[in-house]
């Protein structure tokens, strides 16, 4: 009877440590650059802004960003370097709204054979004022996209 459960309880010991062993396999599998970095627009005298800080995306989620400084309404766009050259991969017009977290839908990791590279913003805005906060290529958690 205790060699019967010891086998049991051996059993379940091996099985609980294959479960983990497989978990941190997957997320190796699956990296992420969601360090958030400063990004930050001026739209006085010019209504188009790239910011020119860039940074690896890594996989096909959403880019996150956190509205802080707010001059009103302005359009948001990811930027990818595919093929040698920086384009909009913003799936949709992404406008933000207010102060706040949001998503954007883009496809700049697809659009490079799934394959990581560099990622930037892009805004723009008809009116003046500086809009600033922070965004990382890659996100994890859910808040709500702009561009849905």
């Amino acid at each position: 009877m205790k060699l019967k459960r010891f086998a049991i309880i051996l059993l379940a010991v091996a099985i609980f440590a294959s479960v983990l062993a497989v978990s941190a396999s997957a997320a190796e599998i699956q990296p992420y650059n969601n360090v958030d970095q400063a990004y930050s627009f001026n739209f006085n005298g010019s209504w188009w802004q790239d910011d020119l800080h860039q940074y690896w995306k890594e996989n096909s989620t959403s880019v996150y960003i956190y509205s802080k400084a707010f001059p009103g309404r302005y359009n948001i766009y990811t930027n990818g370097y595919v093929n040698g050259s920086w384009g909009d991969y913003t799936q949709r017009p992404a406008v933000v709204p207010r102060v706040g977290e949001y998503l954007i839908y883009n496809t700049i990791y697809e659009s490079n054979g799934y394959e990581r590279t560099y990622a930037r913003l892009g805004g723009f805005r008809a009116g003046g004022g500086t809009a600033s906060g922070l965004w990382s290529p890659d996100s994890v958690g859910s808040y709500p996209h702009i561009n849905p």
